[in-house]
């Protein structure tokens, strides 16, 4: 009797194991980067807002336009967005670089 207790035992526990590797697994994260430019000139735009819709994570754009941006893995859809120009959301599946180009809002200038 005893003996079978010690194995239901070890099952147990390796059963735990796995389900903590899973969950760790699943909650691993993965980092996008890319440069955002301006649809007339081309040139980087520095200040652009871009964050991870849902949740609170966000950076901005350097100098150049570049950023980067840690996600957890999974369909995640990021969101450009800068003062004068028209805010995007584009969806990153498992892409690890997006370059965006940004329109201006002209409507907003009328």
């Amino acid at each position: 009797m005893k003996n079978n207790f010690t194995k239901l035992q070890k099952y147990f526990w390796a059963f735990c194991l796995n389900l903590l590797i899973l969950g760790t697994l699943h909650a691993q994260e993965r980092l996008i980067a890319g440069r955002v430019t301006s649809a007339v000139d081309g040139q980087g735009l520095p200040g652009v807002s871009v964050s991870v819709k849902g949740t609170n994570l966000g950076t901005v754009t350097d100098a150049d336009g570049k950023y980067s941006i840690s996600v957890t893995n999974g369909n995640v859809i990021l969101i450009f967005s800068a003062v004068g120009m028209i805010t995007q959301e584009i969806t990153a599946g498992e892409q690890s670089s997006i370059d965006i180009k940004l329109e201006e809002n002209i409507q907003g200038l009328q």
